[in-house]
């Protein structure tokens, strides 16, 4: 494909739509920049490309800002693995039926294959990651898996209740990357210099919110040309052909004229805009709860969904592996404010319905755990919950301490601010997958 590179609008393209265009160029480019973003945040401490894993062998603190709304019910092990000179071999141990998941991710953030528990089982196994143009031999007992793009990241996730970090933790040092010429050999991956000029502090989701216009599209240039687009985005290429990309050549934005640069931010901004304006209408809310189950982690031609999905929890699971009901008002359609104390009550027949485990997590406007003098950012069924004598439960979404007993099943809220609250479900039933199980509302309290 050939594009101009010459002027994003024109007489035969007027302003209007190619700002139009650039908005829609936005939202399809944002989820492999914030990728990319991410991996080179990541893969800035050493720890290498093919044969490195970071593992996290406790939960994190409240200062934990490298992931938007990151989970409190499972260890990461997190990797970045290039497939672009050979494959990688990527292997877990027996865990005993201890829950563990895999997720594979390309760079547009689908995953491609998710080895766990549910999948592949628990006994272990061999899987060699592989572009799409290699062809050679794997050795045997070894997994074929095909990734659509070169740079890779996994999302390695391990259940923990908090208290069992050496069992997990030995659970973790099963996981391992391993190059393909390395097979059959002791392979130690050397650390991975450490650039002193990228910016280790602020969030990646930060970092690309405040790109301007031209930072960001010129790097969504570099990174479509190098991985590619998925096969089926022929369409939007060839819409984003009209305001000068190229998927082969890129896009040259040195050579807009002011009017054009201003074109091109104010696309941007719609862009921005536009994600942000979606997540309510990821699924329609019910009892104030959106229940993302359709098309998630796999989003085909969906960009604003896949863009809204990246930007509140970039690296989402199959629906079947993980649903993440997200809490966007109380019972009187209000949003969720911590000035307000919340209540969560689940009749008998209403707790959630999962094989594994399920939780409810706090986070701060930003999507950041909440600090608290219990360090307690998520609650579910692994705590020690009270229960009330009819099998109901009742959760307490505040700030302050509450009295007696209900501290138990208390989860902590910011002092001030729009708050942010996650169920989570693992492994979740065929109730939840079909919306027969909704979540009750959250209430506020009379107190």
């Amino acid at each position: 494909m050939a594009g101009t590179n010459a002027q994003i609008f024109s007489t035969e393209l007027a302003q209007d739509q190619a700002q139009q265009i650039i908005s829609e160029a936005y939202v399809y480019a944002y989820p492999i920049v914030l990728m990319d973003v991410t991996r080179e945040q990541q893969g800035n401490r050493g720890i290498p490309v093919n044969g490195g894993i970071q593992h996290f062998r406790a939960y994190p603190d409240a200062s934990f800002t490298e992931v938007v709304r990151p989970n409190f019910d499972t260890l990461y092990s997190i990797a970045w693995y290039d497939i672009s000179e050979e494959p990688v071999i990527i292997t877990s141990e027996d865990t005993n039926g201890h829950y563990h998941l895999l997720p594979m991710y390309d760079m547009w953030t689908d995953i491609y294959a998710a080895p766990g528990s549910r999948t592949s089982g628990s006994n272990g196994g061999a899987f060699a990651i592989v572009s799409e143009d290699w062809q050679g031999e794997l050795p045997e007992g070894v997994t074929r898996i095909v990734s659509p793009t070169t740079m890779n990241w996994m999302i390695g996730r391990t259940e923990s209740d908090g208290r069992d970090y050496e069992k997990v933790n030995k659970i973790q040092d099963g996981f391992k990357i391993t190059p393909l010429s390395k097979w059959g050999t002791d392979y130690v991956a050397p650390k991975s210099a450490i650039d002193p000029t990228i910016d280790m502090v602020t969030s990646p989701l930060h970092q690309v919110a405040n790109m301007d216009a031209k930072t960001f599209f010129e790097r969504a240039s570099k990174l479509i040309t190098k991985y590619g687009a998925h096969k089926t985005d022929m369409s939007q290429l060839m819409r984003m052909e009209q305001i000068g990309f190229s998927a082969d050549t890129g896009w040259d934005l040195e050579k807009l004229s002011k009017a054009e640069l201003k074109v091109l931010e104010q696309g941007a901004l719609q862009g921005q805009k536009d994600i942000k304006s979606y997540i309510p209408k990821i699924e329609t809310p019910k009892n104030g709860w959106i229940i993302p189950t359709d098309t998630m982690g796999v989003y085909g031609n969906h960009y604003i969904k896949r863009a809204a999905i990246a930007l509140i929890g970039l690296g989402a699971n199959h629906s079947e592996d993980a649903i993440y009901p997200l809490a966007i008002s109380d019972a009187d359609g209000d949003v969720l404010h911590a000035k307000q104390d919340y209540e969560l009550h689940f009749e008998a027949d209403e707790i959630p319905p999962a094989d594994a485990f399920w939780s409810v997590t706090m986070y701060d406007e930003a999507g950041f755990a909440v600090e608290n003098e219990l360090d307690r950012f998520a609650i579910g069924d692994r705590n020690e919950l009270t229960y009330n004598d009819d099998g109901s439960l009742t959760l307490y979404l505040q700030h302050s301490r509450p009295a007696g007993s209900e501290v138990s099943n208390w989860l902590p809220a910011p002092k001030d601010g729009v708050i942010g609250v996650t169920m989570r479900l693992y492994e979740p039933k065929q109730s939840a997958l079909l919306s027969e199980w909704i979540p009750p509302a959250i209430l506020k309290a009379n107190k």
